[in-house]
């Protein structure tokens, strides 16, 4: 019957690193080592391959997680659409002692200058108030084409040429004319206000209810 010789230790222990579970059987069955020694190995080594099998669990996870979050950059972003250009409204300088916004002061230039070559000297001065004042981002066309609420003007007139030189019928037809112009070029329905400088000589404004142009002489 042959004896059952131990093994030399570096055999045993290159089996433990390298041929796992063989190494661990040899050094039980085959080596001289102490129990103490041998409990202590099998203990390293149960920790070494429990520690294996908790980072082999958790490796998976963490490449998933990796994954998934690359995969979350790599997608393009949806870019927001930009917001439509809104067409950009420039601020109009305006003489502010004929109109209350550029539109009202153009009109009331208008006025003037056309009166100033018609009539001379009839026409002091022009104001005329729009409602709304604010254009509200519309373009002066635009605006013009709105609807309105209204237009106020105040014309003042020469005194003398006012009281000496224009029949009733004359002066009603000036106030009409008014009227009916910055109708026709700002949608508003305009009321009129007539001054010599010293007192109203007449009033006059267009019917919002039959479209009709009603005037007082004072």
């Amino acid at each position: 019957m042959k004896e059952n010789k131990p093994i030399k230790n570096i055999w045993v222990i290159l089996s433990l690193v390298f041929f796992f579970p063989l190494g661990l059987i040899l050094m039980w069955a085959k080596t001289n080592w102490n129990n103490k020694t041998k409990w202590v190995v099998t203990a390293v080594i149960g920790v070494f391959m429990l520690i294996s099998i908790v980072n082999g669990n958790a490796t998976p996870s963490s490449t998933s997680s990796n994954t998934n979050s690359q995969s979350i950059k790599s997608q393009p972003t949806a870019k927001q659409a930009p917001d439509a250009a809104k067409p950009v409204v420039p601020t109009v300088a305006f003489d502010k002692n004929i109109g209350n916004n550029q539109v009202a002061a153009k009109e009331a230039q208008n006025i003037q200058q056309s009166f100033d070559k018609t009539i001379p000297g009839l026409i002091k001065s022009v104001y005329i108030n729009c409602d709304p004042q604010d254009l509200g981002g519309k373009s002066e066309h635009d605006y013009e084409k709105s609807i309105l609420q209204a237009a106020n003007i105040t014309i003042t007139v020469d005194a003398d040429m006012w009281s000496n030189s224009m029949t009733d019928s004359l002066k009603k037809d000036f106030v009409a004319g008014l009227i009916k112009t910055v109708k026709t070029n700002i949608n508003v329905y305009p009321s009129i206000t007539v001054s010599d400088g010293f007192r109203t000589v007449a009033t006059g404004n267009w019917s919002v209810w039959n479209g009709e142009v009603s005037i007082t002489l004072k």
